[in-house]
């Protein structure tokens, strides 16, 4: 079984699965293993990508019968200028504070 992780940071690798290079990460399942058993290792692994928020998987509760594509899903982080705006108010406040706890 082969999962496809190009392009997104991966915290560690499970357990029973090997980085096969170019964002790909493969292991040997036999025929009939559960998926949530199969994939219980990556549940504890955090996934990052640029401008996305790691939601889960796409695999269901089946068993494996043969070659599954499993992939992580992602939402896209709404960026509005609010949402900006917010941040940078906030690095300016914590900016003052630090400055007036020194007092130079």
């Amino acid at each position: 079984m082969t999962i496809d992780l190009t392009g997104i940071t991966v915290s560690e690798v499970p357990a029973g699965w090997v980085d096969a290079g170019n964002g790909k990460y493969s292991t040997t399942v036999e025929y009939g293993s559960s998926m949530k058993e199969v994939m219980s290792g990556w549940e504890k692994v955090s996934l990052t990508k640029d401008g996305f928020t790691f939601n889960g998987w796409n695999y269901g509760s089946g068993t494996v019968v043969g070659n599954a594509e499993v992939e992580p899903t992602f939402e896209k982080v709404n960026m509005s200028i609010a949402y900006i705006f917010g941040g940078a108010v906030a690095a300016v406040v914590v900016g003052i504070i630090i400055v007036s706890r020194f007092k130079f």
